[in-house]
Parts: C-alpha cells; sequence; structure tokens
C-alpha cells in the first residue's frame, strides 16, 4: 500500500473519530437540555407561591380563574403576572447538574411552589452567569419533608423577570375598581361635613339622601363613582401593627361602597404621610384588610365631590310626553294654596293640541322651563317668607299629580326663581326664567 492511501486511511478514521466525540456530545448535551428543573405538571396545576426574600415573605394562593396574595396581607394581584412566572419556571432546563448536594446560600432569594395536596417544590435563585446562565438549587417537598438540595445551572428565564418585575409590585393598585350596575350606594363621612354625603340608587336613577333628601344628577353621580374606581394607591405599607401610627383610629374621612349581592367596602383615610419631594398625602386602608397605603392629593380630591354639584338640576324629573295637564295655583298669602283651590290656570293635552293656553305655546314654555332648563344654583334651605308665588302641579294621562312644585320669586334687586319640589332643596333660576310660565307674583 503507498503512503497516499496509508495517509488517507488515517485521516478517514481521524474523521470518525471526531464524528463520534461530536455525536456523543451532542446527544448528551441535548438530553440535559430537554431536562425540566420543574415538573410541567406541578406548573399547571399550582394552588399556591411562597416568595421569600430580604424583603420578607409573599405568599399568593390561586382560586378559580385568578391568583392573591395572602400573606403578608390578603389582597388581589395581577393574575398576568403569576402566569409570566409560572410559564418562565415551566421553562427552566437543566444545562449542567452538579454531583455534590451543596445547601444554597440563607439570604437567596426563594420560590415554593405547591400543588393542592402540599407537594411541590423549592427553588433558591443564587447568582447569575455570563451567557444567559444561573445557578440554582432546587430540591422537592412532600409530605415527608424536605429533599436533598440539588445544583444546577440553568438558562436564566427567571433572575431578570423578578428583578424587572417583583411579586410585591403584582398588587392590584385600584382601591375601588368594578364600581358599576351593582353598586347601590355610596356615602361619605368626615368630620370637616356637617352630615355625611350620601347617594342611593332608586331604579334606573340615583337619589341624595343626605344632607338632604332630593333627586340627584345620574351623570354626577356617575362622575363621582368613576373617579372612586380610578382612586390608586400610591404604595403599600407592610407594617401595620400599629394603626394608631398612621392617624387611622381617628379617621379624617370614611367613604362607604354598598353593593347589592355583596358586603360594603369602606376605606378609611387617617394621618398625612410624607411622600417626598415636597407632597402630601394620607394613610388609609380598606376595612377588613390589614393593608395600610397611601394615597397622593390627586387621590384624595377624587374622594369629596361637590355635594350641590350632585343635585339633579332640573326643577322636575317628569318625562315631557307623559304630561298631560299643567295647573297653576297662585298662593294666598305668603303660603301655597290648600288642595283643591280654584287654579289661576290649568292646560289640558289631547293628543298634541293643548286647550287653556293663555298665550301661544304657554305649554311648552312651561315645560321647557320646568324640565329642560337648569338652575343656576342649588340651596339647602327653607323658602324665606313671603316670596312663595304659587304651586304647579303636572298632571299624567289620569289626572295624577307627577310632581308638585312651589314656585317663588325674590322681592328685591336680584329678583331670581326657585322651586322647591323637595323640602329644604331650592333650585334657583335667573330672573328670564319665569317669562315663559305666565303666572305673577302676588304684590
Amino acid at each position: 500500500m503507498s503512503w497516499r492511501w496509508t495517509l488517507v486511511l488515517w485521516v478517514i478514521a481521524g474523521a470518525l473519530v471526531v464524528a463520534a466525540i461530536w455525536l456523543r456530545a451532542t446527544r448528551a448535551g441535548a438530553a440535559n437540555a430537554a431536562e425540566p428543573v420543574i415538573d410541567p405538571a406541578l406548573v399547571q396545576e399550582a394552588a399556591s407561591i411562597r416568595f421569600v426574600d430580604a424583603g420578607g415573605t409573599v405568599e399568593l394562593v390561586h382560586g378559580g380563574s385568578t391568583w392573591r396574595q395572602s400573606e403578608p396581607f390578603a389582597w388581589p394581584i395581577d393574575t398576568l403576572a403569576v402566569r409570566d412566572l409560572l410559564g418562565a419556571l415551566g421553562r427552566l432546563t437543566v444545562v449542567r447538574r452538579a454531583t455534590d448536594q451543596q445547601a444554597p446560600r440563607e439570604a437567596a432569594p426563594r420560590l415554593l411552589i405547591r400543588d393542592a395536596a402540599g407537594n411541590g417544590l423549592e427553588v433558591a435563585l443564587e447568582g447569575r452567569a455570563p451567557g444567559g446562565r444561573a445557578w440554582i438549587h432546587a430540591r422537592s417537598i412532600g409530605a415527608a419533608g424536605p429533599g436533598a438540595w440539588s445544583r444546577v445551572t440553568t438558562r436564566d428565564h427567571v433572575h431578570e423577570l423578578l428583578e424587572r418585575s417583583p411579586p410585591r409590585s403584582w398588587r392590584d393598585p385600584m382601591l375601588l375598581g368594578g364600581l358599576g350596575a351593582e353598586c347601590t350606594a355610596i356615602e361619605l363621612r368626615s368630620p370637616s361635613l356637617s352630615a355625611p354625603i350620601r347617594v342611593e340608587r332608586s331604579g334606573s336613577a340615583w337619589q341624595l339622601t343626605s344632607p338632604a333628601v332630593t333627586r340627584a344628577a345620574t351623570a354626577a353621580v356617575e362622575g363621582w363613582m368613576d373617579a372612586l374606581a380610578r382612586l390608586r394607591a400610591n404604595a403599600f405599607i407592610r407594617d401595620t401593627a400599629e394603626r394608631d401610627a398612621y392617624g387611622l383610629g381617628t379617621p379624617l374621612a370614611q367613604l362607604s361602597i354598598e353593593s347589592s349581592g355583596a358586603p360594603a367596602v369602606t376605606l378609611v383615610v387617617g394621618g398625612e404621610a410624607d411622600q417626598g419631594r415636597n407632597a402630601r398625602g394620607r394613610y388609609a386602608r380598606l376595612e377588613d384588610t390589614d393593608a395600610v397605603v397611601m394615597l397622593d392629593e390627586v387621590a384624595l380630591r377624587r374622594l369629596e365631590p361637590s355635594v350641590l354639584g350632585l343635585v339633579e338640576p332640573m326643577a322636575a324629573r317628569v318625562r315631557a310626553p307623559d304630561v298631560f295637564g299643567i295647573r297653576f295655583v297662585a298662593a294666598a298669602a305668603d303660603t301655597t294654596s290648600a288642595p283643591g283651590a280654584a287654579p289661576a290656570w290649568e292646560l289640558r293635552r289631547d293628543g298634541s293640541a293643548w286647550s287653556g293656553e293663555r298665550s301661544e305655546g304657554h305649554a311648552a314654555a312651561v315645560l321647557h322651563s320646568l324640565l329642560d332648563t337648569p338652575a343656576a344654583e342649588i340651596a339647602f334651605m327653607p323658602l324665606p317668607s313671603g316670596t312663595i308665588v304659587g304651586t304647579i302641579d303636572l298632571l299624567g294621562i289620569d289626572g295624577e299629580t307627577l310632581a308638585r312644585l312651589v314656585v317663588a320669586r325674590e322681592r328685591d334687586e336680584a329678583n331670581r326663581w326657585a322651586v322647591e319640589s323637595e323640602p329644604g332643596v331650592l333650585r334657583v333660576f335667573a330672573p328670564s326664567w319665569g317669562e315663559g310660565l305666565l303666572i305673577d307674583p302676588v304684590p
């Protein structure tokens, strides 16, 4: 055999050896790479996750389709963030497994994942390595206690996620989210208020029941609800042992939300909180929780509405198509006429035509003034003596009274009009408001 053939054979043999070594290493690496650190079934069936680091313990529990924080206090959290963590844990695969069973550092952050039966895995997050890898320790947890630690090198999918979004940041900052059709009442109490501000749902409308009883403006109440639904915690305070230290023993305000089919929720606002950069806020907490939060000045302004702004500004809450009669009875001296007194005028509708009008378009002008014209001012006070002009009744198809309005007018330069449809609540109008009514004040 010539030396050339000998050389060719040696080259082929060497190549086969190198290929065999490479194939063996590749298969071994692929086998290791495919080995998950955490059993995929545990990721799918996780019922609780405990996270422990230098800042303390955060316990998350699964219920139905959502996750909630149970420690250090019960609180709703971002379920999607938990799913992201479970997804990152599920993608952890072994790159290299150490032969020793060395325990992790005491200070290493830890995750304990359990299923509903209490079995699971504890993971200690050690240091990170170049190339997107990390060292972790893992051990099984079961009824017999924890197993032995196993140290592995893995491609890092968890450190970065927890650094970017730690579990304490998953708490839902919205304190009163979800206000909607289920909300039946809102009440605000405060030492600065002479009486509570309370609104209650009445069918599809709202009623102000304190500090006065009157019709509430639906848009204004819904605006208050929207502001409350956007109420955010600026920060969470972990130490809640001494609530009086936060001024919660003698609160600045208490806001209660009542809903159908659910217990009432009360937000208690306490002492001042220094939030840095000359920003001031208040400590607050939801009753029946151990969480103390901080509210900034923007959130505090959303708590208290203008009570006069909650009042419906129209003189009456009646639909114009439902009105088939309008009756005006002039006042006798300084009091409204007794029922059955002879009307100064009375209008009746038959179809689209009105009878008894004192001038063309009289009925339309009256309905426009009473049903479509907002008051310029709201006042909680009785009608002043000597100002009452008379009473206007809006009548239904069978002559029933839909609304009774006491009309008054000032006797001074202001010459304004006022309507009282509920005792002690005046809707005040400009002097021009009564021109279309064609009623004359008592001299």
